[in-house]
């Protein structure tokens, strides 16, 4: 019997301070060694979600963007993407400039990912994420909508006001998968648009598609893991985890600050090794 294991990032496998710790990447390149398939399943996207496990070698396709696209972490080459068709992606623009909220946009632009952002119209909570992200190659800063909306596009972020987000949900639910939440690392809540099609939990299942997996395991700590929760096998959260997920869970492990998932992998190895 085969096994996949499937991690989520940001309060599951990492530390507080956006890393996976050396004692997480040794334990899991060991368990690789004997034969552990594993992958992980992130909002982020590969060239950040990269930086966060440097030194994890990873093998399996990794299920990035909430599922809107996988990526070879070997080559860094994107699999597969998940596209917003032409008439959603304007509907969406257009609620947004409607209640004066502007959204960072990720799209292929003749091949190459970027995301684009009017350059007016930085929010506090965009001016945050810009910041940290100054040296990355994707970013596009544009001028109008026309500019925003160019390319393939495959993700809306929008880190504004609350008040004005959280209000557009019912709205954007009946037309795209949406996830509201408040970002792990500040006090920015994110209101996420993905292709209606798009979760964790189907990147996984387009993961399994690929390769003869028997079970399915799966950590997380967000609510955008409660898909996955439910089509795996078992289930685990750490103490740090949403109630929503320690409820939905097997078991809870020990948090993310504890190396909780390398250390459960790692006492439980049996298990998890294909048979």
């Amino acid at each position: 019997m085969s096994v996949l294991v499937v991690s989520d990032l940001d309060g599951t496998l990492l530390h507080n301070n956006e890393r996976a710790s050396q004692k997480t990447i040794e334990v899991l390149n060991r368990l690789f060694a004997d034969g552990l398939q594993f992958t992980v399943a992130t909002a982020r996207s590969w060239l950040t979600a990269a930086r966060t496990i440097n030194g994890l070698q990873l093998s399996l396709p990794v299920v990035i963007y909430n599922g809107t696209a996988l990526v070879d972490p070997k080559s860094g080459k994107t699999i597969r993407v998940n596209y917003f068709p032409p008439d959603v992606r304007e509907q969406i623009a257009s609620v947004l400039q409607e209640n004066h909220v502007s959204p960072i946009v990720y799209a292929f632009i003749n091949g190459r990912e970027q995301f684009s952002f009017l350059q007016d119209q930085i929010t506090p909570g965009m001016r945050m994420f810009l910041d940290a992200r100054r040296k990355d190659p994707r970013l596009r800063p544009v001028k109008n909508r026309q500019e925003l909306l160019e390319g393939d596009v495959f993700y809306f972020n929008c880190i504004n006001d609350r008040r004005k987000t959280e209000p557009l949900v019912p709205e954007f639910e009946k037309i795209c998968h949406t996830i509201f939440a408040k970002d792990y690392y500040s006090d920015c809540f994110w209101l996420e648009l993905m292709p209606f099609d798009v979760s964790k939990a189907n990147g996984i299942q387009q993961v399994r598609a690929m390769y003869p997996f028997d079970r399915l395991v799966v950590f997380g700590d967000g609510k955008n893991d409660l898909e996955m929760f439910r089509i795996a096998d078992e289930k685990y959260a750490p103490e740090n985890a949403d109630k929503l997920l320690k409820a939905a869970a097997t078991a809870v492990i020990a948090d993310n600050e504890n190396d909780g998932v390398a250390d459960f992998l790692a006492a439980n190895r049996n298990s998890w090794l294909s048979l």
